[in-house]
């Protein structure tokens, strides 16, 4: 009887038990069938106390065995991976962002060279203006295509006529900005620092008057360069759309010792939108506001 039992595998053991239940339960029904407990609940625990000795006589899975895909373990692995991706790719945001924050600053200086660059434009050299502004009073002469008008009737947009210093001809120029020195369009002219002046300047045997102040730069034709008006010295020469003129005189007209009334003068100036920078007032050439 022992080897018998020796023999029998687990599988077996499984079957006699199931059987010896099926049994158990057939016998009672049958004895109380009549009475009032639940034969069905019994049933249910004969067999479920079979499947919890049953399950401690199957193997269980082996290293080699493979594993339920929705395995806890698995899933909560991967899981806090992309967590840890998400963390790190935050802080890479910001670095970005402030890789944009240092392309702005370069930005600025690019921005601030700009500027210093126009600062340069204002040496007597190039041209532009010296001092706080160079301008004419309100009545002197711009040449335009069919003749001249006041610097004050100019309007942004006017086509005049400027001079092309390297090809030594006269073309036609855009007017971008009207400068009107009236402490509200633009800054007063600080008439203490920079005088206004009257020019007499004899062009073809004709006398011509102009009033300007003395830092507005004049195109010298000798040495082919703009210097400031209070630069030039009687007897020297100016270009003009005839050839040149000769400087007769220069007197003073306003400067800091004239009366607060006379220094609220509005003076005028033009922008250019494109080279050539100058404009002709009274037939002579002139450079324009940088």
């Amino acid at each position: 009887m022992a080897i018998i039992i020796k023999k029998f595998t687990k599988k077996t053991w499984f079957s006699v038990l199931s059987f010896l239940g099926i049994i158990s339960a057939m016998f009672l029904r049958f004895i109380f069938g009549s009475s009032g407990v639940h034969l069905g609940q019994l049933e249910n625990s004969a067999k479920n106390t079979l499947r919890n000795y049953a399950s401690t006589m199957i193997p269980t899975a082996s290293a080699d065995t493979p594993h339920n895909p929705s395995g806890g373990d698995g899933p909560g692995g991967a899981g806090n991976g992309p967590a840890g991706t998400n963390d790190a790719s935050g802080p890479s945001g910001g670095g970005t962002n402030g890789g944009g924050t240092g392309g702005n600053t370069g930005g600025g200086t690019r921005g601030g060279d700009g500027d210093s660059g126009s600062s340069g434009g204002d040496a007597p050299g190039s041209g532009g203006c010296v001092g706080d502004g160079c301008c004419f009073t309100h009545d002197q002469k711009v040449s335009i295509m069919d003749g001249v008008v006041e610097i004050s009737q100019i309007k942004d947009g006017d086509i005049i006529v400027a001079y092309d210093e390297e090809s030594d001809i006269f073309i036609t120029s855009i007017v971008e900005h009207v400068i009107i020195h009236d402490g509200v369009n633009s800054f007063k002219h600080d008439f203490r620092k920079d005088a206004l002046i009257e020019l007499k300047i004899e062009i073809e045997g004709d006398i011509n008057y102009s009033k300007v102040t003395e830092n507005h730069p004049y195109y010298e034709p000798t040495t082919k360069e703009y210097k400031p008006i209070g630069k030039f010295n009687v007897g020297d020469i100016v270009k003009t759309m005839s050839g040149t003129g000769t400087i007769l005189d220069k007197r003073i007209i306003i400067n800091n010792e004239s009366s607060d009334k006379e220094k609220e003068l509005v003076v005028y100036d033009l922008h250019m939108k494109g080279a050539p920078h100058n404009y002709l007032v009274n037939g002579i050439v002139v450079h324009n506001k940088i």
